[in-house]
């Protein structure tokens, strides 16, 4: 019986002391401290280098698509696109089948400088995403894309398509509107009157 407590005792010490050198559990502690605490940019930039630091050591683990949206996120509020673009990018190609993917790569859509591959991505995210609200979001924002740079016939086929595969949309009757709009050939300056015009009598 002695020789029995003896032998749990010291397997439950090598395995403490195996878990105590685990690179990974050592950095998923470090982690975990960091995540409780209270958010601020000394503790946001910090768990940000960790993350990174587990990436790098662990690049298959899907903890990473977490951590990686957040470091995207960080970069994001501090206005470095192309650093934010790089790991939205680095999340949807190397975790395609996580939740977080399709909002990825919506979001790195949306950093795109150039037109033609803000458009790219949002109808790219859109065709890999339709049945989900990231989808429906690519759809809308690739349509306003266009309207708000001059293409209202590209705007309109996209409006149209929206109507068509989201009918029971929250934003259906906007879209309508919008519709309506551009079959108007009303000037911008037209609709911002008129849009004046019915806000000024809804609040009579």
């Amino acid at each position: 019986m002695k020789n029995i407590c003896k032998f749990t005792v010291v397997f439950l010490w090598f395995i403490m002391a195996c878990n105590s050198n685990n690179p990974k559990n050592n950095l998923l502690k470090q982690i975990t401290a960091l995540e409780q605490k209270s958010a601020d940019s000394n503790r946001n930039n910090a768990l940000s280098k960790l993350y990174l630091e587990y990436y790098n050591a662990f690049p298959q683990d899907t903890l990473n698509v977490k951590h990686l949206f957040f470091v995207a996120e960080s970069f994001m509020n501090n206005n470095m696109l192309d650093s934010a673009a790089h790991y939205y990018q680095t999340i949807f190609k190397s975790f395609s089948t996580h939740k977080l993917t399709q909002k990825s790569m919506l979001m790195y859509a949306s950093v795109q400088k150039n037109i033609g591959d803000q458009c790219h991505w949002l109808r790219l995210a859109h065709e890999k995403n339709i049945e989900t609200k990231e989808g429906e979001q690519a759809l809308l924002s690739l349509a306003m894309v266009y309207e708000n740079n001059g293409q209202p016939a590209e705007a309109l086929t996209i409006y149209e398509q929206y109507v068509v595969l989201y009918p029971k949309s929250a934003l259906i009757e906007d879209v309508k509107i919008s519709i309506q709009n551009i079959n108007s050939n009303k000037s911008p300056e037209d609709l911002v009157k008129e849009f004046e015009a019915n806000r000024k009598k809804n609040m009579q």
